[in-house]
């Protein structure tokens, strides 16, 4: 066998041997995600009679393929919401009163998880016709590490079409949980007590050693 022969099979061997790598890091990292979820719409391993608080989305949605204004992936990729399972906000055409009780669920929700709150981001999202000034300055006076994002209402619409309760949570604010992986897998009215919420989040932290 020539010096040439041997060269290019050794470069194939590590080229093959590179591509392995890549899918057993690719599949350590999906399968535990998916076992979370898994045993959160089963219940299976979780001993808990009833599963889920948050209306289940099914198939998930991408929150990557929300065109949020800086590019999604790099604003998904920053700090803090890089890595991290993502309470996301849509704030409501208006918004008032129940947008400042939704900011302090939000905070309450991710400091009752005690030492697993770092494992959990916050992500206002709002449009250019809704851009509240005077809720902006409630987040950095009071809601300090909430992350705000800008996108289209055109765009925000066609993102949230295949979604049942799209209309209500253009209008009422709808709270969304994003696992680390950008999936967007639960749904909460404005209304629905922030207690649900809660138990669904530490829940999926515990099954899951995922962000």
């Amino acid at each position: 066998m020539s010096m040439e022969t041997k060269t290019n099979s050794n470069g194939r061997a590590k080229s093959k041997r590179g591509q392995t790598l890549v899918i057993i890091i690719a599949i350590l990292f999906f399968i535990p995600m998916a076992l979370a979820w898994l045993m959160y719409a089963t219940g299976i391993g979780v001993g808990d009679s009833k599963v889920n608080h948050g209306q289940l989305i099914q198939p998930p949605l991408q929150i990557e393929q929300l065109p949020l204004a800086g590019g999604s992936k790099q604003l998904l990729e920053s700090k803090p919401l890089a890595h991290r399972w993502i309470i996301a906000y849509i704030e409501p055409q208006r918004c008032g009163n129940r947008c400042t009780k939704t900011l302090y669920h939000m905070r309450q929700v991710r400091k009752a998880l005690g030492k697993r709150q770092k494992r959990v981001a916050r992500l206002l999202i709002t449009t250019p016709t809704n851009a509240n000034k005077t809720l902006t300055a409630l987040i950095a006076k009071d809601y300090q590490g909430t992350k705000i994002a800008t996108t289209q209402l055109k765009d925000l619409k066609t993102f949230l079409a295949p979604v049942p309760s799209r209309q209500a949570a253009l209008q009422s604010g709808y709270l969304y949980l994003v696992d680390p992986l950008g999936n967007i897998m639960l749904s909460y009215s404005p209304d629905a007590p922030a207690k649900g919420m809660f138990k669904d989040l530490k829940r999926l932290l515990k099954v899951s050693n995922i962000g």
